[in-house]
């Protein structure tokens, strides 16, 4: 490089700093505007709210206090964790702290998405274009409408999803040089399997990635030993495992076996087709296709050269073959055998930013230069917004329960006539789902949880009922009520906080509803002498014929479980 290129480049190298920094700070005040317009909480959420809460008053993570047994009734080991160490160490409970914890892991997961970008576009065909590139983007992650709407909610969702790009960026974005970085990955991995189960899929995608870094170390004289040590974290997992078989006796949370009562691929599908079609993923899937393809081809061509098909070739891509792998096991994992979500794509979330940065991927493996790729990178983000917002348009107004109960909005007859056949495709869709109690959209979420709030007393107010009585409430819906009446015990009659419930057969001609499957058996409920009544925000305890008493409730758990 002469003197006289030096300032030029400095000043373009300046230029394009000004300009990421610009496109940055513009991001995070639209992701502040985004969460602010779509907060809400779950009724959902308030579930994890109740066993801080019991952590917090001496019992551990329980749903219920004692001679109740301990149930895990939490899908987030570590989202209980951090909503208790807030409340302990800054005293702000978890109904205020659970969605700014969400959008500063929001905004931690726009951070790696931009670095993605910016190193994913850094070979010579995009090089100059990666300020447009991450524009580009970041917009289209935040004018997702499913996006936004996981930046709040109370769930551990956008968390999940921050450690889940963390642990791919950490994979394939960032050399595998040194111990720092398979510590790095494995405290991921570790802080992944805590966050959600299904974590643990990509606890067994580390595996190999740790055994690629040690084998290469290996090779080039480094010390192994010290390498091992990176991967100390990776024993969190099973020592995890281990306390959650014996305080709950079982390996799974019980969350699992209340919700996932058979494969249902019926309703997976339809998930996801929702999902392609609602947010127009066609060019997605088509670059995506193509590009794999070739990739598929260049292994085989690889294969006539060397002495084992393709060893070079897959040896010099192994961490993103592992990476999408574990990706895709867990994507098929939800839609085929869940059947998707109760909530609207809460488990395709993740997929989002990541579907950007895998387009990126794409149309350089097709070698479309930066003048074509940029417009269909804009193409596709323009083409995503019809459905969604329209959709948007038409259920932000209803307020009430009656009108969000089973929220069913076609979208059709909004489109011009010509082009509704392809939005009429869409309302079946959605029309099934949320009959099945699938994908159930952020505003039935939303007034749900302010019609709760309208029907229970203020927390404070539950401190009076009489504890040694054993106060027992069942009911269907018991997120706000286990937080509002935190000395009654409740048993929860979908059977996600309830051992006997959770694992009551279904008949196989009950029509399916995601996560309400469940029924108590017979005379279960009755055991237990439930006694409490609630009406227009007042409590209202029934006498009970005969008083109930621990060694009642023992045997009215051992009776149905043992």
């Amino acid at each position: 490089m002469s003197l006289d290129d030096r300032p030029r480049r400095a000043a373009g190298s300046t230029r394009f700093r000004v300009a990421i920094f610009t496109i940055l700070l513009l991001a995070s005040v639209g992701l502040f505007l985004g969460w602010r317009r779509f907060w809400f909480l779950t009724d959902d959420a308030f579930i994890a709210f109740r066993y801080v809460s019991n952590s917090m008053l001496g019992y551990g993570y329980v749903w219920n206090a004692p001679p109740f047994r301990p149930v895990q009734g939490y899908t987030s080991f570590l989202w209980v964790v951090i909503l208790e160490m807030v409340w302990r160490l800054l005293g702000v409970p978890p109904p205020e702290s659970a969605n700014v914890l969400s959008l500063l892991f929001a905004g931690g997961t726009l951070a790696l998405t931009s670095a993605m970008v910016l190193r994913q576009a850094s070979g010579p065909a995009f090089q100059h274009r990666r300020a447009a590139l991450l524009a580009i983007v970041l917009l289209g992650v935040l004018t997702n409408r499913t996006f936004l709407a996981w930046t709040s909610s109370g769930l551990e969702t956008a968390m999940f999803d921050f450690l889940l790009i963390l642990w791919v960026y950490l994979s394939i974005f960032v050399p595998p040089a040194g111990g720092g970085w398979l510590f790095s990955l494995s405290m991921a991995t570790a802080f992944l399997c805590r966050a959600r189960p299904d974590g643990i899929v990509f606890a067994a995608a580390t595996v190999p990635l740790a055994g690629l870094f040690i084998a290469r170390r290996s090779r080039e004289g480094g010390g192994i030993g010290r390498a091992l040590l990176g991967t100390i974290p990776l024993l969190l997992i099973p020592a995890h495992l281990l306390w959650q078989r014996v305080t709950y006796g079982s390996w799974t949370p019980n969350t699992y076996a209340a919700k996932v009562v058979g494969a249902w691929p019926q309703s997976g599908i339809r998930y996801f087709l929702s999902f392609v079609m609602e947010y127009f993923l066609w060019p997605w899937l088509a670059v995506m296709t193509v590009a794999t393809w070739r990739c598929i081809r260049e292994l085989i061509r690889s294969g006539h050269a060397g002495s084992w098909p393709g060893s070079a070739w897959i040896r010099n891509r192994a961490h993103r073959m592992i990476v999408v792998g574990a990706l895709v096991v867990q994507f098929l994992y939800y839609t085929l055998i869940v059947g998707g979500d109760h909530f609207e794509y809460r488990v395709y979330n993740h997929l989002i930013p990541m579907m950007f940065v895998s387009f990126i991927w794409g149309m350089d493996r097709l070698g479309l230069p930066a003048r074509r790729a940029i417009p269909a990178l804009g193409l596709s983000v323009l083409l995503s917004w019809p459905i969604p917002w329209v959709h948007f348009a038409l259920t932000s107004v209803p307020a009430t329960r009656a009108q969000t109960i089973r929220l069913i909005q076609p979208v059709a007859p909004s489109f011009p006539w010509v082009l509704r056949w392809y939005p009429a495709g869409f309302d079946i869709l959605q029309t099934w789902l949320i009959r099945h109690s699938v994908c159930r959209r952020h505003q039935e979420h939303k007034i749900f949880y302010e019609a709760q709030v309208a029907k229970y007393p203020p927390r404070e107010e539950s401190r009076a009922l009489p504890e040694k009585s054993y106060p027992i409430f069942t009911n269907r819906a018991v997120g706000l009520p286990g937080w509002v009446f935190p000395h009654m015990a409740i048993i929860d009659r979908y059977g996600l906080n309830d051992l006997v419930i959770a694992r009551t057969p279904v008949s196989p001609m009950r029509f399916r509803k995601m996560a309400h499957d469940r029924e108590a058996p017979a005379g279960y409920l009755e055991c237990f002498q439930p006694n409490i009544a609630i009406s227009e925000r007042r409590v209202y305890v029934v006498r009970r014929k005969k008083p109930l008493t621990a060694d009642d409730i023992r045997a009215c758990e051992a009776r149905f479980l043992d």
